[in-house]
């Protein structure tokens, strides 16, 4: 009987050493799963964020410089407003590039440049044909209308080019990484296009 007794206690010890053991061993997991969790947001999620960060605020700034041309070219005049004769203005090539741009600035947070200063510049280009399959550009200044129209058969184009920054979600101090543009510092961008003026070349005279 006293045999029984004793391969009893002894199951039963086995038993709640076996429980205790589970029991420390699931409080270890818990405890290192909390800095495993965070390194794993350090290591690979803060990464692919900020990168998806990046990229999208860089899409939204060369589409900002595209839309900005697009309504450049379908304007009337190059420089000056004009009106459609009751009294609605319709805007210059030039401002109406400079509306699009800071309206798109405005409505995207992290996106940074002046579009009412040299960071918007729009250019009259001037395209001739010298031999058959070769084609010569004339840039004239920028943000300045042409003072004389070619006596060439040419073909003008509207090309703008727009300087800015673009801001990282989250901006680390450059004490710890260094200057690491679009991680610690802003992310310098320039955008550059080119279309077809759709009215006459008088219209960039003006």
């Amino acid at each position: 009987m006293s045999k029984i007794l004793n391969f009893s206690n002894q199951n039963n010890d086995k038993k709640a050493n076996l429980f205790k053991h589970h029991r420390l061993k699931r409080a270890q997991s818990i405890a290192e799963f909390g800095p495993a969790l965070w390194l794993m947001f350090i290591g690979i999620l803060f990464p692919m964020l900020s990168l998806g960060t990046v990229v999208i605020r860089y899409s939204i700034f060369h589409t900002t410089a595209y839309m900005a041309l697009r309504n450049a070219v379908q304007s009337r005049t190059f420089l000056n407003n004009t009106n459609n004769g009751s009294g609605v203005t319709i805007l210059s090539a030039l401002n109406a590039a400079r509306q699009t741009a800071n309206n798109f600035q405005h409505g995207f947070t992290g996106i940074n440049f002046n579009a009412y200063s040299n960071n918007l510049q729009l250019y009259i280009v001037m395209v001739t044909q010298s031999s058959p399959g070769v084609y010569n550009e004339t840039i004239y200044a920028a943000n300045s209308p042409l003072t004389v129209a070619s006596n060439q058969q040419a073909i003008y184009n509207l090309k703008i080019v727009l300087n800015g920054t673009i801001n990282p979600i989250v901006q680390l101090p450059n004490n710890l990484f260094g200057n690491i543009p679009g991680l610690t510092a802003p992310l310098p961008l320039v955008a550059t296009n080119q279309m077809i003026f759709d009215n006459s070349v008088t219209g960039l005279m003006n």
